[in-house]
């Protein structure tokens, strides 16, 4: 598991209180290290519920897809977990996980592999190229920033 170096000691806290183990992979390179590798070791039910309540505390997700922008994608608390809310050049999309518990991972997966096509694309094409990607697994609502308008998208 890679978590952001910041939450080391929340994550150290949880595993004692599930009964995991936590074990910090130490990593060397050249790049200031902002984040943490950890091997989890424990029963199989242990382990799956403090992953999903680790994966729940880093937050939803941000895709920034405007030029200049320090970091393209990262997980936020300021954003619901189950949320993903993506920067366009003239608006942001946010996208709603209809189940998250099963299913948050797996989007942003899907999300990933439409980054390269989306960049600095308008909010409405962002909008449609992530409601066909998506399909019925989340609600997908567009909103312009220069008219302050707001499009729903529901994938039903």
């Amino acid at each position: 598991m890679i978590i952001d170096t910041d939450d080391v000691e929340f994550v150290q806290q949880l595993a004692v209180q599930y009964g995991v183990t936590v074990q910090k992979v130490d990593l060397h390179g050249l790049e200031p290290v902002l984040t943490t590798t950890l091997i989890i070791f424990g029963a199989v039910a242990a382990v799956s519920l403090f992953v999903a309540l680790v994966d729940r505390h880093r937050g939803g997700q941000v895709i920034d897809l405007r030029p200049g922008t320090p970091k393209t994608m990262y997980r936020s608390r300021d954003v619901v977990y189950g949320l993903v809310v993506i920067y366009a050049m003239d608006g942001k999309v946010t996208v709603q996980v209809r189940e998250p518990e099963g299913m948050f991972g797996q989007v942003l997966e899907s999300l990933t592999t439409l980054l390269g096509e989306l960049a600095g694309a308008n909010v409405s094409d962002v909008a449609a190229a992530v409601t066909d990607k998506l399909g019925d697994t989340a609600a997908v609502t567009a909103e312009s920033a220069k008219a302050g308008l707001s499009a729903d998208r529901d994938t039903d």
